[in-house]
């Protein structure tokens, strides 16, 4: 089984994940991450992770990806200068989530 992905931006929009993924994600559930804000993109229509006392950035976390779907991910958010990054969720489950360098985007 693989770490789940947390989505907090645009691909927490299940229509988009589904565009992305090719299929309905079979193993979506809410999630809560802390300690961070979404905060939104100035240049672009997307989101990004800020980290921030108290923060608390409701998504979804999503299991059982392929290593297909994985790299379909990677390249959408790549696209973006976006790269997984390890994290905790508020329930305590490890989770990976796309973000992009503090210094990338202005929010």
């Amino acid at each position: 089984m693989t770490t789940p992905v947390f989505f907090y931006g645009t691909l927490r929009h299940m229509p988009l994940l589904e565009v992305v993924l090719g299929r309905v994600p079979a193993s979506v559930r809410p999630a809560v991450l802390t300690g961070h804000a979404a905060l939104a993109v100035a240049e672009a229509p997307l989101a990004m992770l800020a980290a921030q006392d108290g923060g608390r950035v409701q998504g979804v976390a999503v299991r059982d990806l392929t290593a297909a779907e994985r790299a379909q991910l990677d390249f959408y958010a790549g696209v973006f200068d976006y790269g997984l990054a390890d994290v905790v969720l508020e329930d305590g489950a490890s989770a990976q989530v796309y973000q992009c360098a503090p210094d990338r985007w202005q929010a």
